[in-house]
């Protein structure tokens, strides 16, 4: 197989489409962190994510 010189990606020019490829982007990341790594490294995860959450909405 050949390699990639590259990818144009033309994003959704409306709020309602830029909103529908993030759901698809968050969906299909989070079917990668299941097949991929087991239910406890997943929690951990999220609880890094919800504390930087929390630091972030201090600041």
């Amino acid at each position: 197989m050949g390699k990639i010189k590259s990818v144009k990606v033309n994003y959704p020019t409306t709020k309602e489409g830029m909103e529908k490829l993030q759901r698809n982007y968050t969906k299909t990341l989070a079917n990668i962190l299941v097949k991929n790594y087991p239910p406890a490294v997943i929690e951990e995860l999220i609880k890094r994510l919800e504390n930087d959450n929390q630091i972030s909405n201090i600041t």
